[in-house]
């Protein structure tokens, strides 16, 4: 049996693979870097829509209609990714610090009272506030389910007055 040709050393071969992996591991950071670096414009331009709807209905919070109970939403977050408030209700230092510090987040209100919170005060008012909303959508639908009835009846009396006439 002939003897193989020798091309490289086991050294020669190791820091061969040591360059490549290192140049794999450069290609892989720069992917990452990629990719968070999107995932982050995502988040921005998530919350400049959020914030120009906010200037499309001048500037308020409104909680009148199922819609908007579902609509996302800026909130803004502590170093620990508890939600702080929304961010028309903060405090000025708080908003301050989640701008410079880029802690926010775009949820809608269920959605958001489901994560951890800072202050459960707070969190208490978005509950009631939530709640309230939702019994007014509901006392609205009764409403205007009974107003369907009312006009049922009466297009039934109608009909039963025509058939008679």
């Amino acid at each position: 049996m002939d003897k193989l040709k020798v091309r490289r050393t086991p050294s020669e071969a190791k820091a061969v693979l040591t360059q490549r992996r290192v140049a794999a591991q450069a290609r892989a950071d720069e992917a990452i870097d990629a990719l968070a670096a999107a995932a982050a414009l995502h988040r921005h331009e998530e919350a400049m829509r959020v914030l120009e709807q906010i200037i499309l209905r001048g500037g308020s919070l409104r909680l009148e209609r199922l819609e908007d109970l579902v609509q996302p939403w800026l909130w803004i977050t502590d170093a620990q990714g508890c939600i702080v408030d929304h961010v028309l209700m903060a405090e000025s230092t708080a908003l301050e610090e989640a701008i410079a510090e880029e802690r926010f987040t775009v949820l809608p209100l269920g959605e958001t009272l489901q994560r951890p919170w800072r202050e459960l005060g707070v969190k208490s008012r978005w509950i009631s506030a939530y709640a309230d909303t939702l019994r007014a959508v509901a006392d609205r639908a009764d409403a205007e389910l009974q107003a369907l009835r009312s006009a049922q009846g009466l297009r039934g009396v109608f009909d039963d007055f025509s058939d008679q006439v």
